[in-house]
């Protein structure tokens, strides 16, 4: 079907709606926060299982509809033993495999997925304290769209951030670089120092970057300015040593975490930072186990969620530091990672379980899945998995799911075919109810630009006509009763 509405121009300052999906490898999204405002899995209830064999799985992301994911299958071949695969988050279709062109043949490492966001998946060959390009792959066939200018050394575990517009903004070992997300050209590049390999992921929040930086008397926390990457300020130093191992993460309300971690407890804390506008102080600190390339969590109420120094899971108070919860012991160590939804509960991937819990951290359920890495939600609630063996698993969202009842719409969301768009944006929409649905634009700077009304319900081909508008970076929202259901970026380009 098209709709031939005439566009309405708006003008408001709203802010942007976008469906929660899980776009960043650590933590989630761009402040690493590791929340999704949706309804994830009540249950072990699957939806599918079942992938690309694999003897070393790393984290999943997910763009709309699909999640992406990493999978070695054969270690003793470096250059083309590992391929990043896409599969439909309903029902586990592999739309399809990517091996990355070969730069540096004495250097270059596995394929190493980093993020995906906007329709595009970003991947390099870095992963081994090696340098090479980052690629931005279409999420629709894997096709590549850019080659960055600048090369970046990202190491295994770690994945880059996002700035509200969609530029991608890498932590490097020695820099930190935002690349254009229309074309990889490299909009500012710093230089860090990182304490160690493995530390050098970036928290966006807001109109900063945060990022660990070595110093003499232990590693401090910097900020850095989004728009062109100036240094700001820095934290103290956060105990002594230098190496550092996991990534800083920002609450909703903008504070700064940043989780030492050396395997001394004398160093070896969650550190809460507050930044004023002109400096970084720490309000408290709690103790913290060894958990290299771990990801950490802010709960539904704001409860911020780490690891003991006896293998469990930690329930911390924002304001105090004061520890109010504490879960079994469930292994926690290299890799643990977690998730949270709205339902207040908190899902962990560690050693070879998955574990689920509630917001006091009781145990609501568990699974074993070998080697697992994870997890990750999408915009649905569906839960994301990957183990070594055949294991990629999707749970399925919880009975509350995003929302409604049965009269109320439902959606899997927007889809979108093309991108870049030349004119006319053409979107697959499945939107089930009676209640009219809405598609709106929303520029970089999260205003409405412009929206189109549609008669419910909708399904098939929607086209937008947007030649109106200036190029650049866009999102399309759908609402349906009032709420959003999906979301996609994508860059206008005039004809």
């Amino acid at each position: 079907m098209k709709d031939r509405r005439l566009l309405v121009f708006l003008l408001l300052p709203l802010p942007l709606a976008a469906a929660a999906e899980w776009n960043v490898a650590t933590g989630g999204s761009p402040g690493r926060a590791g929340f999704c405002d949706v309804t994830g899995p009540d249950d072990d209830g699957l939806l599918w299982q079942g992938g690309a064999s694999a003897v070393i799985s790393w984290q999943p992301v997910i763009s709309g509809e699909t999640m992406f994911t990493a999978r070695c299958f054969d270690i003793s071949d470096v250059l083309h033993g590992t391929f990043i695969y896409a599969y439909d988050i309903h029902d586990g279709t592999l739309h399809w495999t990517a091996d990355l062109p070969v730069d540096f043949p004495a250097t270059d490492w596995r394929n190493h997925l980093s993020a995906a966001r906007d329709t595009v998946v970003y991947a390099s060959r870095a992963g081994n304290t090696n340098s090479s390009y980052l690629y931005a792959l279409s999420a629709f066939d894997g096709s590549r769209i850019w080659r960055s200018e600048d090369l970046v050394d990202e190491s295994s575990t770690e994945g880059l951030s996002f700035a509200p517009d969609g530029d991608p903004v890498v932590g490097c070992f020695g820099s930190i670089i935002r690349v254009e997300s229309s074309d990889g050209t490299t909009v500012w590049q710093v230089p860090r120092n990182s304490p160690t390999s493995g530390g050098s992921e970036v928290a966006v929040y807001g109109d900063r970057v945060y990022g660990w930086t070595a110093g003499a008397s232990g590693p401090t926390i910097r900020a850095f300015d989004l728009d062109d990457g100036a240094f700001l300020y820095e934290s103290p130093p956060l105990g002594g040593g230098y190496v550092q191992q996991a990534a800083p993460f920002a609450g909703p309300d903008g504070t700064v975490y940043a989780p030492r971690s050396q395997n001394n407890a004398t160093t070896d804390y969650l550190f809460a930072l507050e930044d004023s506008g002109t400096g970084l102080s720490i309000t408290w600190q709690a103790e913290l186990g060894y958990v290299p390339f771990a990801s950490f969590a802010v709960g539904q109420d704001g409860s911020v969620y780490c690891y003991g120094r006896e293998g469990q899971v930690l329930r911390i108070d924002p304001s105090t530091g004061q520890v109010t919860g504490s879960s079994q012991d469930v292994g926690a160590g290299i890799g643990t990672r977690m998730a949270a939804d709205a339902a207040g509960r908190l899902y962990v991937s560690s050693g070879s379980t998955l574990y689920a819990f509630d917001a006091a951290l009781n145990l609501l359920w568990s699974d074993q899945v070998g080697g697992i890495d994870g997890p990750a939600l999408a915009c649905d609630g569906t839960m994301l998995v990957c183990g070594t063996g055949t294991e990629v698993r999707a749970y399925e969202a919880g009975s509350s799911g995003t929302g409604g009842g049965a009269e109320a719409s439902t959606a899997r969301g927007l889809s979108l075919l093309e991108n870049p768009v030349t004119g006319t944006a053409r979107f697959l929409m499945d939107i089930q109810g009676q209640e009219e649905a809405a598609i709106g634009i929303y520029g970089p700077d999260g205003r409405m630009a412009a929206m189109t009304v549609l008669p419910a319900p909708v399904a098939g081909i929607v086209e937008f006509d947007v030649s109106g508008l200036p190029d650049g970076s866009y999102t399309a929202v759908i609402f349906s009763g009032g709420e959003p259901r999906g979301s996609a970026g994508f860059v206008l380009l005039g004809p």
